[in-house]
């Protein structure tokens, strides 16, 4: 048997069931080389394994900033044991993106020019009883982050979406899917900040992600639970998201998507029943526990809409996201939408909130079909 998530990494293309994306990097490595970096969300899983990618690089300065105390302190705690930031000039700062104000005075302190906003709320059952949260942070806090980062001159902004923006059923995925439609508006009349968003999976591995849960419970001797054995979702390792980020941020294109190249999809009980092959005995029985799919979840994801399609990208294995018939929307539209969210919120009115978040969601997508 196997002992900590970590030794499961051999056994991630067998958990996909494909070769894993391991391109050369090295063009983008030296491209973040010379440059001041800021991090947001940087405690998280993919926040903390970029911060020790860039820690390895030598950015000409590192700002990592997190909301949550814990996550920032065991990050700070891992970086300073291991001496990674000893040749790096390194700032951790505890702020929410929310804060406006003290999000201006970091940006006007430390004037990063590459921004990795990796701070969002992501659970998808939680978005449902708490959209105001999730709109708050995923939606008002990047609007605020995008307007002081132009202010100051920031030269790109790297922003992870998901594939559950793609046609949206959640609170989640369509606060995602309004950020992408944003980030366009502004590429469009912000010329100078250049802006690209990647549409991440599900990551092996990742604190909180269904793998991590698999583990632990087949670990204590318990069935997996399964919401549907027909479940479907996409899946990425962390080195393959950090690949696709670093290479988004040295990319020169604007209001661009990303999108790795992974073939088809996975079944989510495939995923079970080889880790429960790998950690339980050999002559143990698998079986799991279908518990029904929580609010907000789908069948299965998808990483283009009707309106989309992909075209090959200079960086091996990674796609760009095009559109048919695509709708810009200016940036006045967006300020209207921003303010109408913010009302919404401070009446406590989630339905309302709701109601207006997909319906902006939903036009554009329609004018894509």
């Amino acid at each position: 048997m196997l002992d900590g998530l970590s030794s499961l990494e051999p056994f991630f293309p067998q958990l996909l069931g494909r070769a894993l994306i391991q391109e050369d990097n090295s063009t983008a490595e030296e491209f973040l080389s010379r440059h001041r970096i800021l991090v947001t969300g940087a405690g998280g899983s993919i926040g903390s394994a970029l911060t020790e990618m860039l820690l390895h690089i030598g950015p000409s300065q590192l700002v990592l900033l997190d909301h949550h105390e814990n996550s920032l302190f065991q990050l700070r705690q891992r970086v300073m044991a291991e001496s990674l930031c000893d040749h790096v000039p390194t700032r951790f700062i505890l702020a929410d993106v929310r804060d406006r104000r003290k999000i201006a005075a970091v940006l006007d302190e430390l004037s990063p020019e590459i921004v990795f906003h990796l701070a969002a709320y992501k659970h998808v059952p939680l978005a449902e009883d708490s959209p105001e949260e999730f709109v708050s942070i995923n939606v008002l806090g990047t609007w605020h982050l995008l307007a002081e980062a132009r202010r100051v001159g920031v030269k790109k902004i790297v922003y992870p979406s998901t594939d559950k923006a793609v046609n949206p059923p959640s609170i989640y995925g369509a606060t995602k899917k309004a950020v992408e439609i944003m980030l366009q508006a502004v590429a469009a009349e912000e010329p100078n900040t250049k802006l690209t968003a990647v549409r991440l999976v599900n990551v092996l591995g990742a604190h909180g992600g269904v793998i991590e849960i698999f583990e632990r419970q087949i670990r204590s001797g318990r069935s997996p639970t399964i919401t549907d054995p027909a479940m479907t979702r996409y899946w990425i390792t962390l080195q393959e998201a950090l690949y696709l980020l670093a290479q988004a941020a040295a990319s020169n294109d604007s209001g661009n998507i990303l999108v790795l190249d992974l073939g088809d999809p996975v079944k989510v009980a495939d995923i079970a029943l080889e880790l429960w092959k790998m950690l339980r005995p050999a002559n143990e029985e698998f079986r799991a526990q279908c518990i029904g799919m929580r609010p907000g979840e789908r069948l299965s994801e998808y990483l283009v809409e009707s309106g989309e399609f992909t075209a090959p990208t200079p960086s091996k294995g990674i796609l760009q996201v095009k559109n048919r018939k695509p709708k810009r929307y200016s940036l006045a539209q967006m300020k209207d939408l921003i303010g109408a969210l913010q009302e919404l919120i401070d009446a406590n009115a989630k339905a309302e909130l709701r109601d207006r978040l997909f319906t902006f969601v939903q036009s554009a997508r329609e004018s894509e079909d």
